[in-house]
């Protein structure tokens, strides 16, 4: 199941004037601080900091997963699923 819809990377790519290649995976690494903005950090109170605190760090201090990985039932993705606005469109 994937975390964010293609239509969510559509929209930030637009937003900020890119061209939108819905066959690529790569997306701008500021793309995530947004994410972490508009998502982790409205999720609930303190998940962006324990996410960041489980994520696994390389040797270079940066984390070796996404943090959408670290995700549970009782630690974000119901709420992260139930709560974004593209969840209800088709």
């Amino acid at each position: 199941m994937r975390t964010f819809p293609d239509e969510y990377y559509k929209e930030l790519f637009r937003l900020k004037g890119l061209n939108y290649k819905k066959d690529s995976v790569q997306r701008p690494r500021y793309f995530g601080l947004i994410t972490n903005d508009v998502v982790y950090k409205r999720l609930a109170p303190g998940i962006l900091e324990e996410l960041q605190r489980q994520t696994p760090k390389s040797s270079s201090g940066r984390p070796k997963n996404k943090l959408h990985q670290r995700l549970t039932p009782d630690m974000g993705t119901q709420s992260c699923v139930s709560t974004s606005p593209l969840s209800s469109q088709s």
